[in-house]
């Protein structure tokens, strides 16, 4: 079996508060493309797939259609494989409006996969009001945005990213000595409540990484910045697991 990750899209209903924009539009296109002429049988999409926290529309169905609309030619490319689409944290609501299981589970050749977004592990998002704290901070960005738009506003909030997730690893995870891999070992100990996994896929903090051990963890990154980070997995190759960046001459 061959499936490729991606993860935390955060597609925009207007153009000033979208950070995935035509150029990434574009990329993904390329990279389905490719899935479909490699034989790759499943595209996992781990989470904030669409921006929901803010941008234009009252509510989030108002929003999502406006994704929908603007995107139109990527939700053609998606109908073209097979699709997952796992809730993240920011597009939560398709969960309920899709009726999306919160992760997906697989095995297949000794390999039994966990993917999921990534939030489930965080001590910020299990808190009601550390949640909702959060989310208001996304909308007050989300204004911040639309005045300035996301080229002066980009690279703040990818620094900004950085310092957060730092402060965070001393903060929630103070025990652990490797603050670069304190996301990948809480979601290895988190996930073990969910059954036995020989590999953990997620997304969210949008930092791509990979942790080998004896359960396997692998962050797949983000496609807002200029990277395009995905993974592929093939079960029946020797090396089963690649984590790869897009460029313009490399395909899967």
């Amino acid at each position: 079996m061959r499936i490729v990750l991606i993860s935390d899209l955060h597609r925009g209903s207007d153009n000033l508060t979208d950070n995935f924009g035509r150029r990434q539009e574009n990329r993904l296109i390329k990279l389905i493309d490719a899935c479909n002429r490699s034989n790759v049988e499943k595209l996992i999409i781990l989470g904030d797939k669409e921006e929901l926290w803010q941008g234009r529309g009252r509510t989030a169905d108002g929003r999502l259609r406006r994704i929908y609309q603007k995107y139109y030619r990527l939700e053609k490319a998606f109908a073209s494989i097979y699709t997952r689409t796992i809730p993240g944290n920011h597009d939560w609501y398709l969960k309920y409006k899709y009726n999306l299981p919160p992760y997906v589970m697989i095995k297949e050749n000794k390999m039994k996969m966990l993917f999921i977004h990534g939030h489930q592990f965080e001590k910020l998002f299990t808190n009601k009001f550390l949640s909702g704290v959060s989310r208001v901070a996304a909308e007050v960005w989300g204004g911040i945005e639309s005045i300035f738009g996301t080229t002066i506003t980009g690279p703040i909030l990818y620094r900004m990213e950085n310092t957060a997730n730092k402060i965070k690893n001393k903060v929630l995870h103070p025990r652990e000595n490797n603050e670069e891999n304190n996301a990948e070992i809480n979601a290895i100990e988190k996930s073990k409540s969910l059954g036995r996994f020989t590999h953990v896929f997620f997304g969210h903090t949008h930092r791509p990484n990979m942790l080998t051990g004896k359960i396997n963890c692998i962050n797949t990154g983000t496609w807002i910045d200029g990277n395009a980070d995905y993974v592929l997995i093939d079960t029946k190759a020797s090396k089963k697991i690649i984590r790869r960046t897009y460029n313009g001459e490399r395909s899967i």
